[in-house]
């Protein structure tokens, strides 16, 4: 049986705030995750060297500035260079009216729960019923009140081996989902006139994953074969978004 590690992160943020209408979720499926991490591991050894404060280096979307902005393009062609990696990007777009209010979910955890279900499902478990699934999220602080954890949302899944949340700090494949996802939502922001940084560091990664995809324009749905990666952005809208 085929097995697969799927590592997740998010950006942006699902209920609440009205400054982030953008909430993206980042799926980063992989078949050889030790070879994945190998490749990654080069490339952060090799940046730490040229950081200002390498004890405290990692690849963050955010944290881009001018002297790390060749890194994180060397994760991005890594990572899409391997053709046992599909890259998911989940896009929710609140101000769209077709797309359920962020209010009906209760908490900023309900919504990410019913999130992280649905990309899960359509872009791994309903793709290929066969396979065994590690799923590795990036860790979220739950609620005391809610009792609700991923392990209890996607117990019905029978393709799940294990859920094992991780801090980002402490694996490069989480960081590596974080880079590309916030490449997608900052190219989000641009196309709605929505402040993205006066500097142009972050610009100009997003501009290298557009290339790399082949891509005019990341800010919309689209599915790309044999990069040798696969990648999908999947703007979410109810009823009408075609399953990545």
């Amino acid at each position: 049986m085929k097995s697969v590690s799927c590592f997740i992160d998010e950006s942006g943020t699902p209920y609440g705030e009205v400054n982030q209408p953008h909430f993206a979720l980042g799926l980063l499926q992989v078949s050889d995750a030790e070879g994945l991490h190998e490749a990654l591991h080069q490339i952060w050894y090799q940046q730490r060297g040229q950081v200002a404060q390498p004890r405290e280096f990692e690849f963050k979307f955010a944290s881009i500035t001018k002297d790390r902005v060749e890194g994180h393009k060397a994760v991005i062609d890594a990572v899409l260079g391997r053709p046992d990696v599909r890259i998911t990007v989940l896009v929710i777009d609140r101000t769209d009216p077709k797309v359920a209010p962020s209010e009906m979910f209760g908490s900023t955890w309900n919504a990410y729960l019913t999130y992280l279900e649905l990309l899960l499902n359509k872009a791994v478990f309903e793709r290929d019923p066969g396979l065994t699934a590690v799923i590795l999220p990036d860790y979220l602080s739950r609620p005391k009140m809610n009792q609700k954890t991923i392990s209890a949302c996607l117990e019905k899944y029978k393709q799940v081996a294990a859920v094992v949340p991780l801090e980002s700090h402490a694996s490069l494949m989480i960081q590596a989902i974080d880079v590309i996802t916030g490449c997608v939502l900052h190219s989000y922001r641009a196309a709605k006139g929505l402040p993205i940084g006066k500097a142009n560091y972050k610009a100009e990664v997003s501009s290298h994953l557009a290339s790399r995809v082949k891509s005019k324009d990341l800010a919309k749905s689209q599915t790309k074969h044999g990069l040798p990666a696969y990648f999908s952005i999947w703007n979410f809208i109810p009823e009408q978004s075609p399953s990545p």
